[in-house]
């Protein structure tokens, strides 16, 4: 396969084709980059892991997106049990254009066997350069996420195994009902390429389920990146566990005696904290101090 050639012929096929989402561009993309590692064989596998991170995807996002790659003819794929999926990439170009194109580029600089090869050299140099610039471009998407259902914060499970794939900004939109405040879309960026999207969507969900206004939003999750700093967690596993055992500390010390099925502690917010939606405002000395508390609070168990 020539993955200048596909690639173009995938561009070409979304500019007539603009039903793809993008989790589903992101997807394809990073299948390719994967298959031209391996010097582009018919089938070629792929860990759901691997998929997660050159897509920024999670398991229930890839597995709904390439079900829709498939129907659309793209790709196939088979499962393989506990073992990696197997797949494979649809051509979208003939060999006649790939073969007229070739002959032309040869008959333009010379027909000699020494350009012919300086022609080739020049095709694979770029091939490579296109498949590096891609990968880094999966690597560096912030959010490639698509809609969403309500949270649910599982603590004797994966985080929202039944979740739709959502990414950070629209799970904010979604269940604060408006769009983030430039405050803290200016912090988006900064946190995902320091925490990766996992991480920070679960801080954010952590600030959800604590009836956190949209103002302090970023403040309050600046906390939890400060308490995770100081714990040294760095997985979205390890962030799973500290939240495990700060509810059963929050339940020995509020009395409660069963968590299982019960409603997620709502945490009482101050009247002024219920003002009308705007910016980020500068606080007072006694508003900040009461904001302190709270965050503290909630990061100690209390």
């Amino acid at each position: 396969m020539d993955y200048i050639k596909q690639i173009l012929a995938f561009d070409d096929y979304l500019m007539y084709n603009q039903g793809l989402s993008s989790g589903q561009i992101a997807l394809w993309r990073a299948l390719m980059s994967i298959n031209n590692k391996t010097r582009w064989s018919e089938w070629f596998t792929a860990s759901n892991q691997t998929l997660e991170t050159l897509a920024g995807l999670s398991r229930q996002g890839i597995n709904k997106n390439r079900n829709v790659l498939k129907q659309l003819g793209l790709i196939d794929f088979q499962t393989n049990g506990r073992k990696a999926t197997s797949y494979h990439i649809c051509k979208l170009y003939t060999s006649d254009s790939v073969q007229g194109s070739l002959q032309e580029d040869v008959r333009k600089l010379s027909t000699s066997n020494s350009l012919q090869e300086s022609v080739q050299d020049s095709l694979q140099s770029s091939s490579e350069t296109v498949a590096k610039k891609c990968t880094t471009q999966l690597r560096n998407s912030g959010t490639l996420y698509k809609h969403k259902q309500n949270i649910n914060i599982n603590e004797n499970t994966n985080i929202n195994n039944h979740e739709e794939d959502v990414g950070v900004y629209e799970f904010i939109q979604s269940h604060w009902e408006q769009q983030p405040n430039n405050l803290l879309k200016g912090a988006l960026g900064p946190w995902i390429r320091e925490w990766g999207p996992e991480l920070v969507l679960y801080a954010v969900k952590q600030a959800y389920e604590y009836s956190v206004d949209m103002r302090w939003l970023k403040s309050y999750v600046d906390k939890i990146f400060a308490n995770w700093k100081d714990k040294s967690i760095t997985t979205l596993e390890e962030a799973i566990e500290a939240q495990k055992a700060f509810k059963a500390t929050s339940k020995k010390n509020t009395g409660i005696s069963s968590y299982q099925n019960k409603a997620v502690r709502q945490e009482k917010v101050p009247e002024w904290m219920n003002q009308a939606n705007g910016e980020e405002e500068k606080l007072s000395p006694e508003e900040q101090a009461e904001l302190d508390r709270q965050i503290k609070d909630f990061l100690e168990g209390k």
